[in-house]
Order: C-alpha cells, then sequence, then structure tokens
C-alpha cells in the first residue's frame, strides 16, 4: 500500500532481478487527485415530454475533469432500477438533461452529483421537487398469494407505486355475499397492511 504526500503527478516503478542479478524496470505514470468537483445546479424539473414524465436539466460543473453526472430522484438513481450497491460509474449521465418516463403519482424530487476522472463525487446540488396527477390511486395486495389457504392469523400487505395514496381500506366478502365489509380501519402508514383472523368471519 502506497500513500500519497499529496495530489499531484507520481511515477511509479518497479525493479525486478532475477538469481543472476540481471535486472528490469518499469514505471506507471499516476495523478492523485482527492479534490471533489464543484456542485451542478439543477435548473429546471419540467413535466415533459408526456404526462407521467420528468425532465430534469442542470447546469455542468466547470471542473475540466468531471466525468459525468449522478442523478437521484428521491434518493434513488434516476437511470436504476433498484437500490445501486458498489460501482457508480456506470450510471453516469453525461448531461444537460435526462428524462425519466412512465412515472407513478405523487411528489418526486431530484438532485444532482458530478463525479470526476479519479471517482470524487461533489456535494448534492440543490433539489427541486415536482407532482404528478394522472391517475385513480391503485394499490395491489402482494400478501398473502392468491389462493391461499390458512387456519391462522395472517397479514394482508398491499403495496402501490403511487407517492400520493394517504390511506388504503382492506375490504372482505364471500362469494355469495352481495357486499363487501370493511377489514378493520383504513391504513393510513407505510407498509398498508391488515391482520385477518379466521376466528373472526
Amino acid at each position: 500500500t502506497w500513500e500519497a504526500l499529496g495530489e499531484g503527478a507520481y511515477v511509479l516503478a518497479l525493479e525486478a532481478e532475477d538469481n543472476t542479478g540481471n535486472k528490469a524496470r518499469a514505471t506507471v505514470a499516476v495523478h492523485v487527485d482527492n479534490h471533489a468537483p464543484s456542485v451542478p445546479v439543477l435548473t429546471s424539473l419540467v413535466n415533459a415530454p408526456a404526462s407521467d414524465a420528468l425532465t430534469a436539466a442542470w447546469q455542468s460543473s466547470p471542473d475540466p475533469d468531471v466525468k459525468g453526472y449522478l442523478l437521484y430522484r428521491n434518493g434513488r438513481l434516476a437511470n436504476a432500477t433498484g437500490v445501486v450497491v458498489g460501482d457508480l460509474r456506470p450510471y453516469l449521465l453525461p448531461g444537460p438533461d435526462y428524462t425519466v418516463a412512465t412515472l407513478p403519482d405523487g411528489e418526486h424530487c431530484y438532485h444532482a452529483v458530478a463525479m470526476d476522472q479519479a471517482g470524487n463525487l461533489s456535494p448534492p446540488s440543490n433539489t427541486l421537487c415536482r407532482t404528478l396527477d394522472n391517475r385513480r390511486p391503485h394499490a395491489l395486495i402482494v400478501e398473502p398469494p392468491d389462493g391461499t389457504r390458512f387456519e391462522f392469523p395472517v397479514r394482508v400487505i398491499a403495496d402501490t407505486p403511487d407517492r400520493d395514496v394517504v390511506s388504503v381500506q382492506f375490504q372482505i366478502k364471500r362469494p355469495q355475499d352481495p357486499a363487501w365489509q370493511a377489514l378493520g380501519a383504513a391504513d393510513a402508514q407505510l407498509p398498508f397492511e391488515v391482520t385477518l383472523d379466521p376466528a373472526s368471519l
């Protein structure tokens, strides 16, 4: 392990010697850069080109060694399908804008981070938010699976991609019943869930 005394250009040398005293030398030029790039500025977040799309635009960092930008939506990378662990370089965007389509309803907040050639990250940019409202709320029961048989209490869990759902009301009925009945009170906190006890049916 080598710790540089400071930033700047260095040359690393490797010298090898065999049993008969022959020597060979190889060098590699490196540059130590611990300086984070300047903060980019998020300039706009518009509801375009479609009603369920948002386009973010930003002012580039003035530093010449910027490799690209990481754009975050609601705390996660806007161009990733899930939580990213490890190397962020595959998600760098060239800028100066990026569009995310088919977004769910609700508030979406964006900020950008610059990365330089050495992998240093700038502090987060300013944050811009926009709210989408294109459809009625939509939720699905994700637990228990359809067709589940049970004899003990089970958790019934609902999920929705929309970020503007304020409550979920679970209901139940037998196939022959004419109307639905509320299953507990409306749930206003994530995760949306209720316990179904067969003894109460």
